[in-house]
């Protein structure tokens, strides 16, 4: 009988990382990194929001590919990091909370050169196109850019003039 080849998975680690938003407010988010991490060298990353994570942090994942949410096993094995901010959102703006905390969580990553500012995807959950229409008034990069996993490939990102 023949047998089927399995993709080695590297189990990589994940740390609680924090940072401040463009209004001063503390944040924090999970950081998944791959197994073999080199800090000296920024990494694809991938961005997945979706409400509070950070209760995640030692949950087991079985890695595989997934069709609506964002594997970070199945990602680090594949050589990117994957961010995933807590979004705390505040009373009327739900689209500018998202923005503010995946944003300036983003920019956080480059600036201490964890995320490669030219290899960065976006996924979120809940709020279907939210951040599509967040603040098309700021002057903050915002990065649209296809981040691509072995098994497929999506596009993703913000728009800044959708409101």
């Amino acid at each position: 009988m023949p047998t089927r080849s399995r993709p080695i998975t590297k189990w990589g680690s994940v740390e609680l990382f924090k940072w401040t938003d463009f209004n001063g407010n503390e944040c924090e988010g999970l950081l998944h990194f791959p197994e073999d991490y080199d800090p000296s060298k920024p990494y694809p990353t991938i961005v997945y929001f979706y409400e509070v994570q950070t209760f995640l942090k030692y949950r087991y994942n079985t890695p595989s590919p997934s069709r609506s949410i964002i594997n970070p096993v199945y990602c680090t094995s594949n050589d990117y990091i994957v961010f995933i901010p807590d979004i705390k959102y505040r009373d009327g703006f739900p689209a500018k909370s998202c923005y503010d905390v995946v944003v300036s969580g983003t920019m956080a990553l480059i600036d201490r050169g964890i995320a490669d500012k030219n290899r960065i995807g976006l996924q979120g959950a809940k709020l279907g196109r939210l951040p599509d229409r967040a603040s098309g008034d700021s002057d903050r990069p915002v990065c649209v850019q296809r981040a691509r996993c072995r098994c497929h490939e999506h596009d993703f990102g913000i728009r800044r003039h959708s409101l």
